[in-house]
């Protein structure tokens, strides 16, 4: 869509783009109440007499300059012109779970504003110079009805709609002049380290030609392409060009977020005017942790909608508001930095952000994603490697039995009422319970969720959302709500998995099978969609998990760097199958200790499990007591993780032998170059521990006539292993080894697999074999 299309919006879309005053506050919404408001405007509709008519359609057209907004609704009801009624009368319905307002003006003036505006369009549409509105609010719990009834003439009612389109016009004709000469900065910005390197510009022509034919594109890039660049370049000239207004960086971690920045950074460096956001998630930002975001609990929800208008129209131009810069601008104004976060995105040309911000139906930018804004949005994806299991995880839940009762006997005393929603649920689970200790079974799966679960779901939702609260119960209230809304989702790429935990204790989990069918849902609201890695093979698997295809364009670029900068060694007699460890474990740690000895430097030692990686290192520290090893520990906090990694530096004391785990936070995104790090030993290919919900997975895939253990392990794992090995190579100087150890590798499917830039592969069934090997590479 062009800057200057006809744009469609909704009347409520309207107002919730435009209207924003006071203060913050925590939205009270609950799927509970979404269903249980249908049904009570039905019923207050069925309830009226035969002349009146339900859900209305109106619209008109408003223009300023060469811009034209369309605005639509649906009234819920009319008693049109007729014989015995000579003014139209029409009425909007609210379904309330307290009180009603005491009159019509006391009642929200957002409600007023969408009534008011079906007026002005319907009278409008039907050259009428007056009209009678009725406000109408329902009791869900009594179903008793309030009514507001009023006179207003057409011109009373346009002062209400246009107010508002003259705001949204107003901000429109403003971005397109900001995005005029954001256009011009763009086209005159050349491409910001001289030349690209290897095949990056092979990668930004496709990137650019599938933005332009609003395509869908998959891009295997080997590490150190310039990936970040080669995407984000290209994406900028295409919004030069109006391919775009506004593009979607998303990333799985940290290093990802930091990569997309800082080439972001590069490119205002080079003149161009354009401004980012990269968003935070709320737990790390939260200047009042544990609060509801409303005024009587944090301060920094006061006013802040009355401060907003100020800071948005004084932001700075060609600027990266990044965690630092917008928790700045919240001291400055006491405001929550992160809602500021994302409204500052609304005038921002980039939005870097974690997948959820996308992806989560949970977590999803509903400013962005619920609501039509009349852009287009184009879509980045980095480590695109990741989305297969994080997507299957957005769209799963589950809640223990124990936590429910745990928070249950923590606040009945000072919460009864909601104390005995828990207890409601808690009867439930247990009967789950009974039935699979009847049965003698650990776990089982089920077509539906438990008779009643929604019900007293829904019923918690509304009792804690609607006064005091604990951070506990508000932990309780997300995870609650999550399930609620996955158990609205789920369908035949779902099923219900109950499991017993120890004697007493019983989790329910709605598990996602199958991504794809509902990530497509996201990917249509995206113009063109980039999907990108350093591993995505085989191609086949990634799109059929992604995009329920096999036939997504794709292209695999070769490596930047020298083929005779790295070799592939790999240890073929060497079993680290699971019942195998013990008996090879002396042989395994023979043989990292032979590969590192030739090149002294640092090494990295990956393995698939910390268990795995424990008997390792102590057998390795009792046979080889004077090398420096360092060990990944689980659930590493950002300073050790920083720590680990600050020992592969130059200054550090003489070289380092790492240890850690495949798949984990220093498998990927971590950039050691030179020699900082000058191999990677990986031992077993990556399978994930055999779960009753990856064999779920499996059994999914069987039975719709697929490969399911390559779809739940073997190629999940085999990702792993080109993570790690990827950690290797960096620029164009590096030097490294990479030594894989199990003798699945050199199984005739596994090699298949092979990168095509592992060109230097070297196949070894000895000790001796492989150390002259690896002696022969580092001489050469």
């Amino acid at each position: 869509m062009g800057l200057k299309d006809p744009r469609h919006l909704s009347v409520r879309e309207l107002i919730s783009i435009v209207y924003l005053t006071g203060d913050l506050q925590t939205e009270s919404f609950s799927n509970r109440r979404a269903v249980e408001g249908t049904k009570g405007h039905k019923k207050v509709q069925q309830s009226r007499e035969e002349d009146y008519e339900r859900e209305v359609k109106v619209s008109g057209e408003f223009i300023s300059d060469d811009l034209k907004l369309i605005v639509e609704g649906r009234m819920d009801g009319l008693y049109p012109v007729s014989q015995t009624r000579k003014t139209a009368l029409i009425e909007e319905i609210k379904t309330v779970m307290e009180s009603s307002p005491e009159n019509w003006e006391e009642s929200p003036h957002e409600h007023k504003l969408q009534l008011l505006s079906y007026a002005y369009l319907y009278c409008m549409e039907m050259k009428y110079e007056t009209v009678e509105v009725q406000l109408t609010y329902f009791n869900l719990l009594n179903e008793k009805e309030v009514n507001f009834h009023k006179r207003i003439s057409l011109e009373d009612a346009s002062q209400a709609i246009l107010g508002l389109t003259s705001s949204y016009l107003f901000i429109w004709n403003e971005t397109a002049r900001r995005n005029r000469s954001r256009n011009k900065s763009i086209k005159k910005t050349d491409f910001p380290y001289g030349i690209f390197r290897g095949p990056q510009r092979e990668m930004s022509v496709a990137v650019y030609r599938a933005i332009r034919e609003k395509d869908i594109l998959m891009v295997e890039a080997p590490t150190g392409t310039g990936k970040t660049m080669g995407a984000l370049y290209p994406a900028f000239k295409a919004l030069s060009e109006n391919l775009g207004d506004r593009i979607f960086y998303t990333t799985a971690r940290t290093p990802g977020r930091l990569a997309a920045e800082e080439a972001f950074s590069d490119l205002l460096k080079k003149g161009m005017h354009c401004r980012a956001v990269s968003l935070t998630a709320k737990q790390k930002i939260c200047f009042s942790p544990g609060s509801k975001c409303s005024p009587s609990e944090c301060s920094w929800a006061e006013s802040y909608y009355d401060k907003l208008s100020l800071v948005l129209e004084n932001l700075e131009e060609s600027t990266l508001f990044n965690r630092e810069k917008v928790e700045e601008l919240a001291r400055e104004h006491q405001m929550c930095p992160f809602e500021l976060s994302l409204d500052i995105s609304l005038l921002c040309d980039l939005i870097i952000c974690d997948y959820n911000y996308v992806f989560d139906p949970m977590v999803k930018l509903k400013r962005y994603f619920q609501f039509n804004r009349g852009e287009d949005f184009i879509l980045l994806t980095d480590e695109a490697h990741n989305l297969p299991d994080r997507s299957r995880d957005m769209f799963s839940v589950s809640i223990d039995k124990d936590q429910i009762l745990s928070l249950r006997r923590e606040i009945k005393d000072r919460f009864p009422a909601i104390g005995k929603k828990l207890n409601s649920i808690n009867r439930i689970l247990l009967d789950e319970l009974k039935v699979l200790k009847d049965e003698n079974k650990q776990w089982d799966e089920r077509e539906t969720i438990p008779e009643g679960l929604r019900k007293f779901m829904g019923m918690f939702l509304e009792e804690a959302g609607s006064g005091e609260t604990t951070p506990a119960i508000l932990e309780m209230t997300f995870q609650l709500r999550r399930f609620y809304r996955i158990s609205e989702m789920a369908a035949k790429e779902h099923t219900i998995l109950v499991q017993r935990k120890g004697k007493s204790g019983l989790r329910l989990t709605i598990l996602n099978l199958d991504p794809s069918k509902l990530l497509e849902l996201t990917f249509r609201q995206f113009q063109s969609t980039i999907l990108f890695s350093a591993t995505l093979i085989p191609y086949e698997y990634f799109s059929r998990i992604l995009f329920n295809r096999k036939d997504i364009p794709f292209i695999s670029l070769p490596s930047p760097f020298p083929e005779e900068n790295c070799t592939v060694c790999i240890r073929t007699d060497i079993e680290t199958k699971y019942n195998r460890r013990d008996d090879s474990l002396e042989a395994l740690c023979e043989s990292i200790y032979r590969a590192t000895e030739f090149r002294k430097g640092n090494y990295l030692v990956f393995f698939p499990s910390y268990g795995y990686l424990n008997k390792a290192v102590g057998l390795f520290e009792e046979k080889y007591p004077t090398v420096n090893i360092h060990i990944q520990e689980s659930g590493m906090n950002e300073d050790q993780r920083t720590e680990y990694l600050e020992k592969f530096s130059s200054e550090n004391n003489g070289p380092v032998l790492a240890f850690a785990v495949m798949g984990g936070i220093f498998s990927e995104g971590i950039d050691l170059k030179g020699e900082k790090l000058i191999g990677a030993i990986i031992v077993g290919p990556g399978l994930p521990g055999i779960s009753v919900e990856r064999d779920l997975y499996k059994k999914y895939y069987e039975e719709n006539g697929e490969n399911g253990f390559h779809y739940a392990y073997k190629l999940p794992g085999f990702n792993k292993v080109l993570q790690a090995a990827g950690r290797v190579i960096r620029s164009e100087e590096d030097k490294g080894l990479i030594l894989l150890i199990d003798s699945r590798y050199g199984w005739s499917d596994m090699r298949k697999l092979y990168p095509p830039y592992w060109k230097n592969i070297l196949f070894c069934k000895k000790t001796k074999e492989m150390i002259a090997k690896i002696d022969n590479f580092w001489k050469g």
